[in-house]
């Protein structure tokens, strides 16, 4: 399973690709052996973007609550 975390840096080295299937998507992660650097079998994960789109709201709504304690932290900062 990818870690998405990690997404930008596997596309920057070719090692994830994303391709359209049917009414989804799924992604196919190039794996490598961390001891002998051999190729490994890959990996293809399906994704549904909904569920991807649900993920991102749901973080971005954390992101502003903490937005929101960082200002009134901020906020108590000043004289």
């Amino acid at each position: 399973m990818i870690e998405i975390r990690n997404y930008r840096k596997l596309k920057q080295k070719k090692a994830v690709t994303v391709a359209r299937v049917g009414d989804g998507y799924a992604i196919n992660i190039t794996k490598f052996d961390p001891v002998t650097g051999d190729r490994l079998p890959s990996e293809t994960v399906a994704f549904d973007r909904r569920g991807i789109e649900q993920a991102k709201a749901e973080l971005q709504s954390t992101i502003d609550d903490l937005d929101a304690l960082i200002a009134d932290m901020d906020a108590t900062d000043k004289p």
